[in-house]
């Protein structure tokens, strides 16, 4: 999925996509449940595993 497809999906700007990947800035916590229902998993999910990229 690239990251057009993911911010589509999410109801989110491909710019919101890129500073949050990025760390750019901090995603609100109804940005986080729209990616992560678009990735198909929960918010806690997504959190472990953007903590564990990050740490790797």
């Amino acid at each position: 999925m690239t990251q057009e497809d993911l911010a589509h999906k999410a109801g989110v700007t491909t710019g919101t996509l890129s500073r949050t990947e990025t760390g750019e800035t901090s995603p609100s916590w109804r940005t986080v449940k729209s990616i992560a229902g678009a990735l198909d998993m929960s918010p806690a999910e997504l959190v472990a595993t953007a903590e564990h990229d990050a740490h790797a």
